[in-house]
């Protein structure tokens, strides 16, 4: 048989050549295959997966890689342990839900199965991967469940609303709601002092690691000065940061968030009587937390703060009988 009959199968279809079926397999299908060795080297992958997930030129420029050369150190080394563990064990890892972080920040998700490869003396030789894409199914599950802690945050702030008779009274219960209902990691009310350099914070919950603390607020090189609330503050608008690294600066603030873990933040102004007075910040480690609907229900609060300290300035102030 010469070397185009061994690229084909004959007419009855018994004389299927497996390296032929098999190239055919990975330049046809949608979802991700590839191959590993028993080191966690890929050895094969399908066109489609190479191209879109790994922005290769051809198949064969992954061979002899690792996840270690496309993913950040956290998610390469999850997947090596748990090939590692197949290949020691032979137990597959089968339809298991995975969020990749790449090494500029940004994140996707992929089911994945892996199973063993035996040679012909029944010995692991490497493991089969199957990862299809779920990034946008993820992403609209992750939108429904924020937004829907957000609208519980909202409620639970419109108690305090109700309840509020002081600024100190409002703002804190504010960033209260915030945190425990909407699952912000850390929230915080600033106003203006003697200009949107000098922007003190009057409010703040979840600052577990003292990050306000240590950046000593109110000074012009810290968030209160140079980072988002500033801008917000400038600008006049909502003010967001969906990844760190996508706006990587060598600020102080920024480099002691990503310290904390945090990946998204976003400040909303704050007004009375249209006159720009402080800000609302908060933050997430979820990356790309802020869609539209989010920084719509995040402004909303912020009305209804500008209402509520109008309301509360105009009360007349009781006096010692």
């Amino acid at each position: 048989m010469n070397n185009t009959e061994s690229s084909e199968c004959s007419d009855n279809g018994n004389d299927c050549d497996p390296n032929w079926l098999l190239r055919s397999l990975l330049d046809a299908e949608q979802d991700g295959i590839y191959f590993k060795d028993r080191k966690s080297r890929f050895t094969k992958i399908s066109a489609e997966h190479a191209k879109k997930k790994f922005s290769l030129d051809s198949p064969e420029a992954i061979i002899g890689k690792t996840d270690f050369d496309f993913f950040d150190e956290k998610h390469a080394r999850k997947g090596y342990d748990d090939e590692q563990r197949i290949i020691a064990t032979g137990e597959p890892l089968k339809n298991v839900d995975e969020m990749e972080t790449w090494p500029d920040g940004s994140v996707t998700w992929c089911s994945t199965t892996k199973v063993p490869i035996y040679d012909d003396g029944g010995s692991i030789v490497g493991i089969v991967g199957i990862a299809r894409d779920i990034t946008e199914r993820k992403l609209q599950e992750r939108h429904l469940q924020q937004v829907t802690r957000l609208y519980a945050a909202m409620s639970q702030m419109y108690q305090t609303i109700l309840r509020s008779r002081s600024r100190d009274e409002l703002f804190n219960g504010i960033c209260q709601s915030l945190v425990e209902s909407a699952h912000f990691d850390m929230a915080w009310i600033g106003l203006m002092g003697q200009g949107i350099q000098k922007v003190e914070p009057v409010a703040i919950f979840g600052d577990k690691y003292d990050y306000l603390q240590q950046l000593q607020p109110g000074n012009h090189d810290t968030p209160t000065g140079s980072g988002l609330v500033t801008a917000a503050l400038r600008e006049g608008s909502t003010q967001v940061v969906n990844t760190f690294q996508e706006k990587p600066s060598g600020e102080p603030w920024q480099a002691e968030a990503q310290k904390n873990g945090w990946n998204s933040c976003a400040s909303v102004p704050i007004r009375i009587s249209e006159n720009l007075t402080g800000a609302l910040s908060v933050y997430s480690k979820v990356p790309g937390y802020f869609s539209e609907k989010e920084i719509i229900l995040l402004e909303r609060a912020s009305a209804d703060i500008s209402s509520v300290l109008e309301l509360i300035d105009s009360l007349p102030v009781r006096r010692p009988i």
